[in-house]
């Protein structure tokens, strides 16, 4: 029995899909760690820079006054009374959320790897090596300007010696990992798109994943 070449083709574009799908969800872990990253490198320039940014907001508040008059303060209610004003999270609480996120942002970039690729075609391949070798240099660069950042606020640290270097140690680690971890599943999906993108031609799968790895 011998399947027709549209079915073939039909089978092909689902399987490169759910394969597609598959590396974002695994993409996601170093998105999200890549962008904490900067957050904090934000935040630490933010309070390393703070007499420098309250004076520049106290001159930009004065100049918006002449020109726009002074702001209003919007009035606030007061808290109930018998309120505890606190809310409380549990573990089943966060994990469901946790995992939807993760799936929507998958979908979200798996949308975009579809455009992406519909716009400006397919990208140039790079090898994993130098993929990883990459962000392990951004990864000691952020370690840099962050203990850049530090030293220049003053470097002070109510804990051990130990726990202030702890972080420093910690992070660029964890970026590591996850930039190994995701890129090495993209690389796996690459192989086996070659693979899929291949049956029908005449080359058995398995030696073009000799000829890939």
């Amino acid at each position: 029995m011998t399947l027709s070449k549209d079915f073939i083709l039909f089978v092909k574009l689902i399987a490169g899909m759910g394969l597609d799908y598959i590396r974002w969800t695994q993409l996601v872990p170093m998105i999200i760690g890549w962008t904490f990253a900067l957050v904090i490198v934000l935040a630490m320039t933010l309070v390393t820079f703070q007499g420098e940014i309250d004076s520049l907001l106290v001159r930009a508040e004065s100049y918006a006054e002449q020109y726009f008059g002074p702001a209003s303060v919007p009035e606030t209610n007061e808290a109930q009374p018998g309120g505890s004003g606190t809310l409380e999270f549990s573990g089943d609480d966060v994990i469901p959320w946790i995992l939807k996120i993760w799936g929507v942002l998958a979908l979200l970039g798996w949308i975009f790897g579809l455009i992406r690729a519909k716009i400006f075609g397919p990208k140039p391949a790079k090898s994993l090596k130098k993929k990883i070798g990459f962000f392990s240099v951004a990864a000691m660069v952020f370690t840099g300007i962050i203990i850049f950042l530090y030293l220049l606020s003053g470097g002070v640290s109510g804990g051990s010696a130990f726990e202030t270097i702890l972080p420093f140690v910690l992070m660029p680690m964890l970026l590591i990992i996850v930039s190994i971890w995701g890129l090495t599943i993209s690389h796996v999906v690459d192989i086996f798109h070659d693979v899929i993108d291949n049956i029908g031609h005449g080359e058995k799968p398995e030696d073009l994943i000799k000829s890939t790895v």
